[in-house]
């Protein structure tokens, strides 16, 4: 691994680039500095707070992007693209409104069912896999619970089935209520529906059997769609549900709907790209009446010319905005809304995070009682809708169109079992993000809330909130940096540090505001006054911009390096661990060549050890078949049901080098210099050494790849070799807790195998 390939060639355009030494200009808008911070910054790489570097936890770097992804995936997605929110565009003008209030009044009303409606569900309902036997199932009952997911399809599946059963005509109903007076009024041959049942828990299996009993005589039916997540009242009740399959796909839907409601031209549309557009518009958790409106729109649209296939897309926007402004302004209480909000900022957290998060913001927008006896009268009040105990989380979730599930998460001690909630429809959380932003006098407080979330305990809920905070940024990226980002990015707080430099990768993926954001961080690079914005522009090169331009971020940590200061050299450190598994690590070894060049550097030297150590503690990763790196449960944004393999946790830059010669001898050189030849941090990477052995301690190949690195770093130098002899004795001395032993038989037969 040579010295040419240190790093990746960095562009050399002034107007754009890192260049040269940084600047000397201090930031006006930087948090004052005390005493202590004084001391801190001016404190050199060996100086005072070097305990920091031997703070940074085993994996801590690993688990760090990890929780990165989770959030991303949850509350950002993949659907922001300069500076506009894909599907949540306002859409104006007549035309669009027409369409909007013509899809509402096409829904289902109580009453008896439209003759298209019915004549469509006939001619081109697409039956979901499993539905003959869910019919079979069904039989000839006259009362039948049909259960299912909001949004499946339920009532269509309902009218379906009496469609088949050739009922003269179906009546819906809404409502319990309506059922009380049902007995005395069934007709003969009529077929009931009653469906969206808000309160299954009104339904007795008494009412239930007396229904049954009269639908027999009458020769009628009755389907009852109730939410999967819905309990039951009484046990009788489930022998007379049936759960309804998963439901066809968006496209299957929108193609047999396309056939028939052009058959009077005896040819169905054809759509390039419908499939990439149905992608765009809906996720798989979308209500599946969508399908059938963009089917709609598409024939209504179509000449013989074609038709536009952005006009469709705005009609189908306009539609689903409405639906979710609508969802969201009339969510029942202030209490709902602080839910909503805090959701979209966790989503896909633990429950009990959510709710504490909540409370949190619904306490900063409660006014607080004025007088002792306003607040005897607020303890004494009754329970309400939207208090702690009025409300059940199932019809809680059931509002807020969100879902709980029981999954297995990245956490503190390893991978563990949660129960975490979710928005149904992905999307749903940078959309009520933007909705409380922009329609609500509330900026101030929501940035207040989330900072201080950003210093929370929990890792998770830390890393949340910033990417809660980026989002918000790409609202109004100036007012957000003006208040938070670059007051944060000079704290004496490591914990706003690492904050605002994460929460920057959202408006960083934002092809628009991109360049803004990297002037931003150049700007604290530059500030040779101050070195806390140096350290958080160092770490802001890291994860946030580096995965956009790896060579831009790679100069100026490259430079950043020389500097005599601790933060910065454990934030350029955590940078490179970062970048360095970027992409299945293809840039670990320019960047390990990197660090190695470094040590020849006077100037870097030191940073180039620390830089090491903090790659070396922080990385770690659990290998999968077919995959480099294993994504957690946290990574994909819909987490783990199942448990995963408890499988070993190799040290990353191990795993990465057993099969590479050249990362190989560079990584034996990098562990060579700083156990050997370093004057400062031989002592914190012994300690490091010591991690690796209890972390390969569980697997036999990680065991051997150890024992043979050592072996290597070793192999000229006879002194290290008994060091690292003796160091492996008295970690197996009696006494010890949990002594890696197998690890260090392996070691000990390695280096002295004569022996």
């Amino acid at each position: 691994m040579s010295d040419e390939q240190a790093a990746p060639e960095a562009t050399s355009e002034p107007s754009s680039e890192p260049a040269g030494e940084p600047a000397t200009s201090q930031s006006p808008t930087a948090e004052p500095a005390t005493a202590a911070d004084d001391a801190d910054d001016t404190a050199g790489r060996t100086g005072n707070g070097l305990g920091e570097a031997g703070d940074v936890p085993v994996g801590g770097v690993s688990n760090s992007q990890q929780y990165r992804d989770g959030a991303t995936a949850e509350i950002v997605g993949n659907q922001v693209h300069g500076g506009h929110l894909v599907g949540a565009t306002f859409v104006g003008g007549d035309q669009h409104l027409s369409f909007v209030q013509a899809a509402a009044a096409a829904r289902l009303q109580p009453g008896e069912l439209a003759k298209h409606i019915r004549e469509q569900i006939e001619s081109a309902y697409v039956k979901p896999e499993g539905f003959e036997a869910f019919q079979a199932e069904i039989g000839d009952r006259r009362a039948v619970i049909v259960r299912g997911p909001a949004g499946h399809g339920k009532t269509a599946a309902a009218i379906r089935l009496l469609v088949e059963r050739r009922v003269e005509r179906i009546l819906l109903l809404r409502g319990a209520a309506q059922l009380d007076d049902l007995i005395e009024k069934i007709e003969p041959g009529i077929g009931y529906i009653l469906y969206d049942l808000v309160d299954a828990t009104e339904f007795t299996a008494h009412r239930f059997n007396a229904l049954a009993a009269s639908l027999d005589e009458k020769n009628s039916h009755l389907f009852v769609t109730v939410p999967s997540d819905q309990g039951l009242r009484d046990d009788e009740l489930v022998e007379h549900a049936r759960l309804l399959p998963p439901p066809p796909d968006h496209a299957s839907i929108v193609r047999e709907l396309l056939s028939w409601l052009s058959r009077d031209t005896g040819t169905a549309p054809t759509l390039d790209g419908l499939d990439e557009l149905i992608e765009e518009l809906f996720s798989d958790a979308a209500p599946r009446r969508h399908a059938s409106e963009l089917a709609q729109v598409i024939v209504r649209q179509y000449t013989k010319e074609g038709f536009d296939l952005d006009d469709v897309r705005s009609y189908m926007s306009a539609r689903i905005t409405e639906d979710f402004q609508n969802w969201f302004d009339n969510l029942p209480d202030l209490d709902h809304r602080c839910h909503a909000i805090a959701l979209a900022a966790f989503n896909g957290l633990a429950y009990e995070y959510v709710t504490e998060a909540l409370h949190g913001l619904k306490r900063r927008l409660e006014p607080p009682p004025h007088d002792a006896l306003a607040q005897a009268q607020l303890s004494r009040a009754t329970l309400r809708p939207g208090d702690d105990l009025g409300t059940t989380r199932r019809d809680r979730l059931r509002t807020l169109r969100a879902e709980a599930a029981v999954e297995w998460a990245l956490g503190p001690h390893g991978t563990t079992r949660v129960e975490v909630v979710r928005f149904r429809t992905p999307g749903y959380a940078r959309r009520v993000l933007h909705r409380a932003w922009s329609e609500f006098t509330v900026q101030h407080i929501l940035l207040e809330w989330l900072a201080e979330l950003s210093s929370h305990r929990s890792e998770a809920v830390r890393v949340w909130a910033a990417t809660a905070l980026g989002m918000l940024s790409t609202f109004s990226f100036d007012y957000v940096t003006d208040t938070i980002f670059t007051r944060w990015a000079g704290s004496r707080s490591a914990s706003l540090r690492e904050a605002v430099a994460f929460a920057l990768h959202v408006p960083a993926a934002d092809t628009e505001l991109q360049p803004a954001v990297f002037r931003l961080v150049e700007s604290w690079y530059r500030n040779g006054n101050n070195r806390t914005l140096q350290a958080s522009a160092a770490r802001a090169f890291g994860y946030s911009l580096g995965r956009h331009d790896p060579n831009r971020a790679l100069a100026a940590l490259n430079t950043l390096a020389r500097i005599d200061n601790l933060r910065v050299s454990l934030a350029v450190g955590a940078s490179l661990a970062e970048l360095c598994i970027l992409e299945n690590a293809k840039y670990a070894e320019p960047i390990l060549a990197t660090i190695k060049s470094w040590n020849d550097d006077e100037d870097r030297t030191l940073t180039a050890q620390l830089a090491f150590i903090v790659m070396a503690r922080g990385l770690v990763m659990s290998p999968v078949v077919g995959a480099t790196f294993e994504r957690s449960a946290v990574t994909s944004g819909r987490g783990r049901r199942t448990k995963p393999s408890a499988g070993a946790r190799w040290p990353a830059l191990l795993y990465l080098a057993r099969d590479q010669h050249r990362l190989w001898i560079g990584l034996a050189d990098l562990w060579y210099f700083v156990l050997a030849e370093s004057n400062h941090f031989a002592d914190l990477a012994m300690t490091a050494m010591h991690e690796w052995t209890r972390l390969v301690d569980r697997d036999a190949d990680a065991r051997a790849a150890l024992a043979q690195l050592l072996v290597t770093i070793t192999q000229t130098d006879p002194d290290l070799r008994r060091l690292l002899h003796e160091q492996t004795l008295e970690w197996s001395e009696p006494g010890t807790l949990n002594p890696p032993l197998d690890a260090i038989e392996a070691i000990q037969s390695a280096l002295y195998p004569e022996s």
